[in-house]
């Protein structure tokens, strides 16, 4: 029982994105940022782990930038070197593009 329940709670992890937030989903936690809590969301070259591992290699990253947060304020969304991503460069920017633009659309700016 324990097994099934973990197989499905991996099905789940990932970025989702709606008009109420960004929910980034862990397999023991989720966090749900607002839209008037995101100041932006852009793309950058950086250091990325290579499909979950401790080993990072140069890659495309989606990152948030939290108005509210203190210290760094920056959350990482997406990699281009993740498994979804992996030999798939333009469905990361695909991808990376909508979050931009439900970014854009939602955010409240002050």
């Amino acid at each position: 029982m324990l097994c099934i329940a973990g197989a499905l709670r991996l099905l789940r992890v990932g970025t989702w994105v709606s008009a109420r937030g960004v929910r980034r989903v862990h397999f023991l936690r989720t966090r749900t940022v607002p839209w008037a809590q995101v100041e932006a969301v852009r793309t950058a070259q950086q250091p990325v782990r290579w499909l979950g591992l401790p080993r990072t290699v140069q890659g495309q990253a989606l990152i948030l930038v939290r108005r509210d947060a203190a210290g760094d304020g920056q959350q990482l969304l997406l990699t281009d070197r993740n498994a979804d991503f992996l030999a798939r460069h333009e469905a990361f920017n695909r991808a990376a593009d909508s979050i931009e633009v439900w970014a854009d659309e939602y955010r409240v700016t002050a």
